[in-house]
C-alpha cells in the first residue's frame, strides 16, 4: 500500500468525520435552545392560566412575556430553518467533496494496483539486478583469472622472445661454426692433399729401364712388331733424363701401351683427362687442337702430356718430372722416331 493511498484514505475518513461531527453538534445545539425556549413558553402559558382572574397588571406583564417568548421562538425557528438550509447546502458541498474523494480514492486504488504491478516488476527487476550483480561478480573473478593468465602468457611470450633471440644467436653461431668446420675440413683436405703430394714427391725415384715384356700388357699388338719395342725404348730413354720419375705411352681412353715408373697406370689414365680437357676447351672457345698440356703442382712436379699419331691412331706421351719437364721440341723429336719405322 503506497503512502499516497494511505493519505487519501485518511483524508476521506477525516472529511466524513468532520462533516458528521459538525452536523451533529449544530443539531444538538439548536435542539437544546429550542427545547429550552419551548419550556419557558409553556411555563409562561401555565402561569397565565394559573393567574386566572388575578390582577390585570400581572396578567398583562405575563402576556407580554409570552409574546416576547413567542417572538423569540419564531425568530429562533427562522434562524434554525436558515441554519438548516445552510447545513443542507454544506451537506451538498460535502457530498460533492465526498464524491470527489471517492473518485480520488478510485484513482488511488488504480494507482495502488498499478503500483502493485510496478512493485512486482520492480521486485523482478531487483531480483534480476541481484542476479546480474552476481554474474558481474563472477565475470569480474573470471576476468581477474583471465588477466592473470594473460600476464602469464605475456611473461612466457617475453621468455619465448628471449629464447628466440638466443636461438637466433646460437643459430648464427652454429652457422659460423659450420662454415668454420667446412673451412677446417677443406683446409684438412688441402693439407692432406698437400701432404700426399709432398709424400708422393718425396717418394719419387729415378726408375730403371724395363724390358718390353715387363711393361706391355698381353693384349696389346702393333702393326709393326718392332713398334712396341720402339715405344719402350723411347720411354726408357726419357726416364734416364735427370728429374724424370715416370714415362708412359697410352691411347686416348687411358689404356697403357708402354711405360716405366711406379705410377704407370695412373699416368696412363690421364690420357682420358687430356681428351676431356681438349673437348671442354673446344666447347668454350675456338681454341683448336691442343698440342701439349702441362700441369705443375706446389712441389715443383710437372706432368707433361703431348699427343702424337701412330697407324692413324692418336696416342698420348705422358711424362712426370721435376721442374718444367721436357720441352715440346724434344718430345716431338722422340715421337717422330716411331713414324720412321
Amino acid at each position: 500500500m503506497t503512502p499516497q493511498f494511505v493519505a487519501g484514505i485518511f483524508s476521506l475518513v477525516g472529511a466524513i468525520f468532520f462533516f458528521g461531527a459538525g452536523f451533529f453538534l449544530a443539531s444538538y445545539i439548536f435542539e437544546l435552545d429550542r427545547g429550552k425556549l419551548e419550556k419557558e413558553l409553556q411555563a409562561a402559558i401555565e402561569r397565565e392560566e394559573s393567574l386566572g382572574e388575578k390582577t390585570i397588571p400581572e396578567n398583562l406583564s405575563l402576556k407580554k412575556n409570552i409574546n416576547t417568548l413567542r417572538k423569540k421562538n419564531d425568530a429562533y425557528k427562522k434562524a434554525t430553518q436558515k441554519r438548516i438550509k445552510e447545513l443542507k447546502r454544506h451537506l451538498v458541498r460535502m457530498n460533492s467533496v465526498l464524491v470527489d474523494y471517492k473518485e480520488r480514492l478510485a484513482d488511488l486504488a488504480v494507482d495502488v494496483t498499478r503500483s502493485d504491478s510496478e512493485r512486482v516488476l520492480l521486485a523482478e527487476a531487483l531480483e534480476n539486478t541481484k542476479k546480474d550483480m552476481k554474474n558481474m561478480s563472477d565475470l569480474e573473478e573470471k576476468n581477474k583469472d583471465l588477466n592473470n593468465e594473460l600476464n602469464l602468457l605475456k611473461s612466457q611470450l617475453k621468455d619465448l622472445d628471449r629464447l628466440h633471440d638466443k636461438n637466433q644467436s646460437l643459430s648464427e653461431q652454429l652457422t659460423e661454426l659450420e662454415t668454420l668446420k667446412k673451412q677446417v675440413e677443406a683446409m684438412k683436405r688441402e693439407k692432406t692433399r698437400a701432404n700426399n703430394a709432398l709424400k708422393f714427391a718425396e717418394e719419387l725415384v729415378q726408375p730403371e729401364a724395363s724390358s718390353l715384356e715387363e711393361i706391355m700388357p698381353s693384349d696389346v699388338s702393333f702393326k709393326h712388331e718392332s713398334l712396341g719395342e720402339t715405344f719402350q725404348a723411347i720411354v726408357n730413354q726419357i726416364s734416364k733424363l735427370e728429374g724424370s720419375y715416370g714415362v708412359v705411352v697410352a691411347d686416348m681412353l687411358g689404356l697403357l701401351i708402354a711405360g716405366i715408373g711406379d705410377h704407370t697406370d695412373s699416368m696412363a689414365g690421364m690420357a682420358a683427362i687430356y681428351s676431356e680437357i681438349d673437348n671442354k676447351i673446344s666447347s668454350l672457345i675456338p681454341f683448336g687442337d691442343i698440342d701439349m698440356v702441362k700441369i705443375t703442382n706446389m712441389n715443383n712436379l710437372t706432368i707433361t702430356m703431348q699427343p702424337f699419331e701412330m697407324d692413324s691412331e692418336k696416342l698420348i706421351l705422358a711424362i712426370l718430372a721435376k721442374g718444367d719437364g721436357l720441352d715440346h721440341k724434344t718430345i716431338t723429336q722422340l715421337t717422330r722416331q716411331t713414324n720412321t719405322l
